[in-house]
């Protein structure tokens, strides 16, 4: 009886969600600008969301949704790259990953300037911390994949993981 405790209870808890209405529901279509690719999504503390997207010959990059508007804005090609990775920090910087090169921007994605240009790799995971501390992943697009640390909110980068394949 006691192996089966846990599945009984998760059970229960399952029905009973089902049951009652208490299952995620609100998930509503935010009419994605047409013909783009999402590859990465952020948002920030006041809710604007940031899709990066495919790049293509119609100029994809960045795309951001600010909360009670309908339209999402275009807000740059960042050398008409492709947006693998995305992340806002606590402190409402963002960083994008793309191909090669990580960016930033300061002003709520209006600019965007490179802190990281190097190894022709896919920078798809970012993940930012409130002192300062960020991490980016890279996978494919170069012989090694490899994990980048910054102390300074991404201002100098150091690789603390490689692996060559």
């Amino acid at each position: 009886m006691k192996r089966n405790l846990p599945s009984l209870i998760t059970t229960a808890l399952l029905f009973f969600c089902m049951s009652t209405g208490y299952t995620q529901n609100f998930w509503e279509p935010l009419g994605a600008p047409s013909g783009v690719n999402i590859l990465s999504l952020a948002t920030t503390a006041d809710g604007t969301i940031f899709i990066g997207t495919y790049y293509n010959s119609d100029g994809k990059g960045i795309y951001r949704l600010i909360p009670g508007n309908t339209n999402w804005e275009f807000v740059g090609p960042l050398e008409n790259s492709t947006i693998y990775g995305l992340e806002v920090t606590p402190t409402g910087e963002i960083f994008a990953g793309a191909s090669g090169t990580i960016f930033k921007s300061v002003d709520n994605g209006n600019t965007w300037y490179p802190v990281y240009v190097g190894e022709v790799a896919n920078w798809v995971a970012i993940k930012a911390f409130g002192n300062g501390l960020v991490f980016a992943g890279s996978a494919s697009g170069s012989p090694h994949n490899s994990v980048l640390r910054s102390l300074d909110n991404g201002e100098t980068w150091d690789t603390v993981f490689s692996i060559v394949r």
